[in-house]
């Protein structure tokens, strides 16, 4: 008979406030640390477009992600050291604008500045909060449909930030 596994211990929620963002919509941030090993050491940190989606679904046009979920499960082995997930809530009706990275028609176009604040002001902020692996390594972008569009095209942009993208139906 396998030894039965307990289940994992939950993490922490943190709000990390609403921001203005220079040339997109102003939106809301939250992140989650996942339970387990040592909380002073590093970890990598995903960071999610579309952040209404990341964690429960309210906000949500088709049932959110649960992506701490994953976290917590990953920890629950006590193998993988899961990462630090950051959800930041798109623009609303500024999302095609500030997630599509060129520019239609009168469409798209912004997510240059969308990603100027990521790596200006988020990630150090979020570095600045945790306790995070530095550089690219330690840092991975991902979202799916426009999120997953931005995404593909952040660690083309910011190669020295990112090092690793998650796009699903990009």
């Amino acid at each position: 008979m396998a030894p039965r596994r307990s289940a994992p211990l939950p993490g922490s929620f943190h709000d990390l406030g609403h921001h203005a963002v220079p040339g997109v919509a102003a939106r809301r941030v939250r992140a989650y640390v996942p339970a387990g090993r040592d909380p002073r050491m590093p970890r990598p940190v995903l960071y999610l477009f579309d952040g209404q989606n990341v964690f429960g679904d309210e906000g949500s046009f088709a049932g959110g992600w649960h992506a701490h979920a994953s976290g917590d499960r990953l920890t629950a082995g006590k193998t993988f050291l899961a990462p630090i997930v950051v959800g930041m809530d798109h623009g609303g009706a500024e999302r095609i604008g500030e997630l599509g990275p060129f520019r239609m028609g009168d469409k798209g176009g912004r997510t240059d500045a969308l990603l100027a604040w990521v790596v200006g002001s988020l990630v150090p902020l979020v570095r600045g909060r945790f306790p995070t692996i530095d550089g690219a390594v330690g840092a991975c972008v991902g979202g799916s449909s426009l999120g997953g569009l931005a995404a593909l095209y952040a660690p083309h942009r910011h190669p020295d930030v990112f090092g690793g993208a998650l796009c699903l139906s990009p």
